[in-house]
């Protein structure tokens, strides 16, 4: 019975090791390499973030889930230098002022595209959401010389996300609910195949706000979409 017992122990510390042994091999060969995060806004170039100027701040997901964003005004507004002003509650008019500058000194892009202002030449800040953006980079100061003259102020650059599936579909929905008869409905979606990949968030927002004939019902979509035409070679579409 003692010889059996100490084969038996034997066998299986052998056994573990080997466990270990193989499974070092594994996270070697199938490790995860997490690249550092780099930044476009500062000169319409990747960067570092420790190459670019202490002027420049990046938002991303992790960062909106943390402070509870529902809007990019809402992420703007804990960044130094930069003041926000709200004309009254959920869709009104919202104004941006980067370092003391005029609202309409400081330029939005998506993905280095840039969005067209609205009345007054600014932005709707206030009808900007969160869904599907991997990131809200954030330029202040005179930019004017890469990105014309309505960036006297700064700049905002809002990247969208990209699917982290090789293949197949995921979806994620949320729901929310409060006084005032508050009711909002989120909805993202990403999906990817051999050629394509696709993402796209979905925001619908309905209140009645705290005033009387307040209401507000305003529904934002953001897609992304890019098609893989060669090894070296893609289209998007946003």
């Amino acid at each position: 019975m003692k010889l059996n017992y100490r084969y038996t122990r034997c066998r299986l510390g052998r056994a573990f090791l080997l466990f270990c042994l193989v499974s070092e091999i594994i996270a070697k060969v199938y490790s995860i390499v997490e690249l550092e995060e780099r930044v476009i806004v500062a000169t319409r170039t990747p960067l570092l973030i420790e190459e670019v100027s202490p002027s420049v701040n990046v938002l991303n997901r992790a960062d909106f889930e943390f402070w509870g964003d529902q809007s990019v005004s809402d992420a703007l507004r804990r960044m130094p230098g930069m003041v926000l002003v709200k004309q009254g509650g959920l869709g009104s008019a919202t104004s941006l002022f980067t370092r003391g500058t005029e609202s309409n000194h400081t330029s939005v892009y998506l993905d280095g595209r840039r969005l067209s202002p609205g009345f007054g030449d600014t932005f709707d800040l206030e009808y900007l959401g969160l869904e599907n953006l991997a990131s809200v980079q954030m330029l202040r100061g005179p930019s004017s010389v890469n990105y014309g003259s309505d960036a006297i102020g700064g700049v905002i650059d809002l990247r969208t996300r990209r699917t982290e599936l090789d293949k197949g579909y995921r979806f994620k929905a949320e729901a929310e609910y409060c006084s005032f008869q508050y009711h909002r409905t989120k909805f993202e979606a990403e999906g990817s195949t051999d050629k394509l990949e696709m993402t796209v968030g979905v925001n619908y927002l309905e209140t009645d706000n705290q005033r009387p004939n307040n209401k507000l019902e305003h529904i934002s979509v953001l897609p992304r979409a890019e098609y893989r035409m060669g090894k070296h070679l893609t289209a998007d579409l946003l």
